[in-house]
């Protein structure tokens, strides 16, 4: 299965934070599944590094270092399917996940715990 990833979700994973939902761990874990990361996800990683919040360099290795995960840059695809109604970190990430669905003719489904992301419907989520 191809899922999108949140900002928070590798952040969690990666500091093996007990707020990540024990199904999106066994997500992440199993080696069948594929994960998408929009370029804004990185963006945000990095910001969280500055902060001292996060380990950029060492989830960026990771992720380059693992074919499960793909980054997936910010394009006029992207653009082009950015939804309403949510704050612009927010729209950029479902916009990413939407494009590569619909570009691949798959179904889009966000791993998130973002609350506006999951009441908005405009993607399938995924958390508990």
């Amino acid at each position: 299965m191809i899922y999108g990833l949140d900002t928070h979700v590798l952040v969690w994973f990666f500091q093996d934070d007990a707020r990540l939902a024990v199904k999106v761990g066994e997500l992440l874990d199993d080696p069948a599944n594929r994960f998408l990361i929009p370029t804004l996800v990185l963006c945000e990683l990095h910001a969280l590094a500055q902060k001292k919040r996060t380990d950029f360099q060492k989830i960026l290795q990771y992720l380059k270092g693992d074919e499960r995960f793909e980054l997936v840059p910010l394009d006029e695809k992207v653009i082009a399917s950015l939804p309403a109604g949510l704050d612009i970190h927010d729209a950029v990430i479902v916009a990413t996940i939407l494009a590569v669905a619909r570009e691949r003719k798959i179904k889009p489904l966000l791993v998130t715990r973002d609350e506006s992301i999951r009441q908005s419907e405009i993607i399938e989520t995924i958390w508990e």
